[in-house]
């Protein structure tokens, strides 16, 4: 992607991750910010439509299949971001993008049992910011 969807790009993930992580909410207007700038850089990306749109079904269909097994594992804006990352950076990258995610959730996660700032099965923390992470990895980091 060109510098400037990338800086627009990562100010938008950065105003998300740091919106959630105060509220535990994303706000549709950022995820509509967030797929505008996407498809405004889909001529920058050689992604094909239906890879962008496999990959925004294969990286939300996990959160959403937890979410229904079990009620508040996860947000509809976590499920919403997870999809746009999956419609921005394709079926691979979105998913490594997931997988990204979900190590550095888990990390957290673990920090806040070792240190006793949470207890097991019973406290809940925003997911957007590391979804967040997992985006601006594979935008920077990853090749297309």
């Amino acid at each position: 992607m060109s510098i400037l969807f990338n800086i627009l790009l990562s100010g938008t993930l950065i105003y998300i991750a740091v919106n959630d992580w105060r509220r535990q909410k994303i706000a549709n207007r950022s995820l509509v910010v967030l797929l505008a700038i996407g498809l405004g850089a889909t001529w920058a990306e050689p992604i094909s439509v239906a890879e962008r749109i496999l990959g925004a079904v294969l990286t939300a269909g996990p959160l959403l299949m937890l979410s229904v097994m079990k009620a508040g594992a996860f947000g509809g804006g976590d499920i919403k971001l997870a999809a746009a990352a999956g419609g921005m950076l394709g079926c691979v990258r979105g998913l490594m993008s997931l997988g990204i995610s979900f190590l550095v959730g888990g990390i957290y996660s673990a920090m806040l049992l070792i240190t006793g700032r949470a207890k097991k099965g019973s406290d809940k923390f925003a997911f957007g910011p590391f979804i967040c992470i997992g985006i601006v990895y594979c935008i920077y980091f990853v090749n297309s």
